[in-house]
């Protein structure tokens, strides 16, 4: 059974305490629960009491964080044997879109455009 962080019970405590209704935010791999900031103010101010979770064992924010474990020609070494080519641009606004509610890309269907 997974324990509660302090930071949780935090949220959690905070959420029962304001009598509204709860959103949870469960992060992916690679980001951190601070990704969720604009996503919980929004829902915030819409009314809800935003949590955002840490998974067991990772930081709850970027200071928290180990650095990069790779060296330099370890990075470099992966990204050659592994790496997609794809357009940039793209790729950003589909990361825009999951983390920042004010993003300009909007998603219709499985496409993404910019508005």
């Amino acid at each position: 059974m997974a324990t509660i962080t302090g930071y949780e019970r935090e949220q959690i405590d905070k959420a029962n305490a304001s009598g509204r209704t709860p959103a949870v935010f469960i992060h992916g791999l690679w980001l951190l629960p601070s990704s969720w900031d604009n996503w919980t103010a929004a829902f915030e101010e819409a009314g809800y009491a935003a949590i955002a979770v840490v998974w067991p064992g990772d930081p709850g924010t970027v200071e928290e964080a180990p650095a990069n474990a790779l060296s330099d020609e370890e990075t470099e070494r992966l990204y050659e044997t592994h790496h997609v080519a794809a357009p940039g641009v793209a790729l950003m606004q589909m990361a825009n879109a999951n983390l920042n509610p004010f993003t300009e890309a909007k998603a219709c269907g499985n496409r993404l455009y910019a508005v």
